[in-house]
């Protein structure tokens, strides 16, 4: 007698008699729970004041987040690498600002986004409609996998 697991999105993992391996089960009517299907939620974050505002990203934000602001740049804070581990986060520019991404939760002076062969604390987005910035966190560092503009990590 053989004995593998099984993982759907209804009763999570369970042991499964006479099958061998892993088995991953997908909601193939809504294209939702594994990879690579879609994002269940889009998370948006407005600046509504003329001074902006600095609204606090946390690891369930994780998937595709909306940067935007009525009236002025948004500086989003990030969250801590620890508190992510593997996470992806992806965010667009949704107006023609250069919106901000700060690592600030993190200790003070900490540098740890990372774009290539540099290392900062924040990451200025370019000032265009659907500047994107796409990074994953390994536990240490927040680490840019993509994205589509000039976004400097400084």
């Amino acid at each position: 007698m053989s004995v593998g697991t099984r993982v759907d999105s209804t009763v999570g993992p369970n042991v499964t008699l006479n099958t061998t391996g892993l088995q991953v089960a997908k909601d193939a009517t809504n294209h939702t729970g594994f990879l690579p299907f879609k994002v269940d939620s889009v998370t948006a974050f407005v600046s509504t004041s003329a001074g902006g505002n600095t609204p606090t990203v946390v690891a369930g934000n994780a998937g595709v987040c909306t940067l935007s602001g009525s009236g002025a740049i948004l500086t989003a804070k990030l969250p801590t690498a620890a508190l992510s581990i593997g996470s992806e986060f992806i965010f667009r520019n949704v107006d023609a600002r250069a919106h901000i991404l700060s690592n600030s939760a993190e200790t003070g002076g900490t540098l740890n986004i990372v774009s290539g062969a540099t290392v900062g604390t924040r990451i200025t987005m370019a000032a265009v409609v659907d500047a994107s910035v796409i990074f994953k966190s390994d536990g240490k560092r927040l680490i840019v996998i993509g994205g589509f503009g000039n976004n400097p990590v400084t």
